[in-house]
């Protein structure tokens, strides 16, 4: 039996009807069938123009970024609701998940991916294009391997670690090991270089026309603040809107913050503001205000507020 020609497929679809005629009929059997396969030739033929254009790596790429999207949603204090999806824009194609943004030039774009008309369909992270825009400001870069990352995940998951994400040291800066292994997945590469800036940003890859930027997208409002502590822990706050975040004494993000604290307090407050369910000041962030505040902060005991 010949291979099914997806193409042909979609175009019988199509000549059904589109969804929306579909569903006016009424006959949800048909609906859920029509959507079926419109869904599964759709991925036949990206899996085609995938293997035609790159082979493997390309299928990959594809594959990867597929499960990134789906994976994202961001909920903006003063925005729409998004959910993962790309976008083009002066001929880029774009996509992010708000602490990570991808950006591919023509010809290295990613086909058969979700795609919106931001500020039409729903809005993006803000702030995608100035971030991508300012990648030349950096200081210094440093190595990554696939297989240096796949190592430390392994080794995180058999280890049965407590911390949420695998963390990796590149260079100067902290790292989801996870997220750094789809980024070169996505890119399609399995080794390049890193590219930094101390205190601005955690980096980020561009080969090519390919570029993906490990940047805080949307930073902290006001003012930050933050002190390190005696015992080792490290405390931050947005003087604006007075929410805070912790870092426990010999934690990743603890030791990050010795070589990089004005970094690290922002990316502690950032992941403080996506875990809450409003941005009002609670009962921890007062006591740890306390903490910030106070003209000799060095009492351990006094942790036990700041849980």
């Amino acid at each position: 039996m010949s291979k099914m020609n997806a193409q042909k497929v979609l175009t019988l679809l199509n000549e059904m009807g589109d969804i929306d005629y579909i569903s006016e009929i009424g006959d949800w059997k048909m609906f859920y069938a029509w959507r079926r396969l419109h869904e599964y030739a759709t991925e036949c033929l990206h899996y085609e123009i995938a293997n035609k254009k790159g082979g493997k790596k390309e299928e990959t790429r594809r594959r990867i970024a597929l499960k990134f999207l789906k994976d994202s949603e961001i909920k903006p204090a003063n925005a729409k609701h998004w959910k993962g999806n790309s976008w083009i824009a002066d001929g880029y194609q774009y996509f992010s998940d708000g602490s990570i943004v991808f950006r591919f030039a023509e010809g290295h774009h990613i086909e058969g991916l979700p795609q919106i008309i931001p500020g039409e369909d729903c809005d993006v992270p803000p702030n995608t294009e100035a971030i991508v825009n300012k990648l030349y400001e950096t200081t210094c870069e440093a190595p990554v391997t696939k297989s240096d990352l796949e190592i430390v995940i392994a080794t995180w998951k058999a280890e049965g670690k407590k911390a949420k994400y695998p963390k990796i040291k590149i260079g100067i800066a902290f790292y989801d090991a996870e997220v750094l292994l789809n980024a070169l997945q996505i890119i399609g590469v399995d080794e390049t270089m890193i590219k930094q800036k101390r205190w601005d940003s955690s980096g980020h890859i561009d080969i090519d026309g390919r570029t993906a930027a490990f940047m805080p997208l949307n930073p902290p409002e006001g003012d930050i603040v933050f002190k390190m502590l005696d015992n080792g822990a490290f405390l931050c706050g947005d003087k604006k809107i007075r929410v805070t975040a912790y870092a426990y004494p010999g934690s990743l993000s603890a030791l990050e913050a010795i070589e990089m604290p004005e970094f690290a307090a922002s990316r502690l407050l950032r992941e403080s503001k996506k875990q809450r369910d409003t941005l009002e000041p609670n009962a921890d962030d007062e006591a740890r205000w306390a903490l910030l505040e106070a003209d000799d902060t060095q009492q351990a005991h006094e942790l036990k507020y700041a849980s």
